[in-house]
């Protein structure tokens, strides 16, 4: 819970800096995440089978 704690203290120091505002940062947040999503998505797919028993939702991301 401390883990979960400073990781939020940290994002919203970084939100209150204003480094998040431009709308640049803010396209390469989103092409960052991008790009962890596929590179992946059998780790994402295998915990929801284990968690969820579906992959539904990456299904759907593929269609």
């Amino acid at each position: 819970m401390e883990k979960l704690k400073r990781t939020v203290e940290q994002a919203r120091a970084a939100f209150n800096t204003g480094k998040t505002r431009p709308l640049a940062f803010r396209i390469q947040q989103l092409k960052a995440l991008k790009k962890m999503v596929q590179e992946k998505e059998k780790e994402f797919s295998a915990a929801m089978k284990a968690d969820l028993n579906k992959v539904e939702l990456l299904e759907e991301r593929n269609s």
